[in-house]
């Protein structure tokens, strides 16, 4: 009787594993096209990723950021006004209003004047000249790698 349960147990075993095997390779079937989808989502990401870091680039481009310009002005007017007052002071470059495309503070206050991003597409001149300015600095806006 004791061969016949351990014959009975045997086979219930082997039969068990036989399913068992037989839903993991289901189930290893059904997330084929899903492990598919995830290779191309992600291939699709890095995609989207490389693109959205030349484009950021690109808006970069003739951007020039100014360090060292003290918070007194009033308005975005007036710190556009105190701005190009700087640049024909300090560069003898003129500039004028409609050259600047956008004109803005960034990061948090120092003390000594946060930076500004400058937009503009003449920056060559102000970057030929930058060592002019005599209590500020100014740098391209370069952006780093993802």
């Amino acid at each position: 009787m004791d061969k016949d349960l351990q014959l009975l147990f045997d086979q219930i075993k082997l039969e068990m594993s036989k399913q068992t095997k037989d839903i993991i390779a289901q189930m290893d079937e059904k997330l084929i096209p899903l492990k598919q989808q995830l290779q191309e989502m992600r291939v699709e990401n890095e995609t989207l990723k490389e693109k959205l870091y030349y484009l950021e680039k690109h808006r970069r481009a003739n951007n020039i950021i100014l360090y060292g310009i003290k918070e007194s002005e009033k308005s975005p007017v007036n710190l556009m006004e105190i701005v190009i007052k700087k640049i024909k002071e300090e560069l003898n470059i003129t500039v004028e209003g409609r050259d600047i495309n956008s004109l803005y503070r960034i990061g948090k206050w120092h003390g000594n004047g946060n930076g500004m991003a400058l937009v503009n597409n003449w920056m060559i001149d102000i970057m030929k000249n930058k060592k002019k300015f005599k209590d500020a600095y100014a740098s391209e806006d370069y952006l780093l790698c993802p």
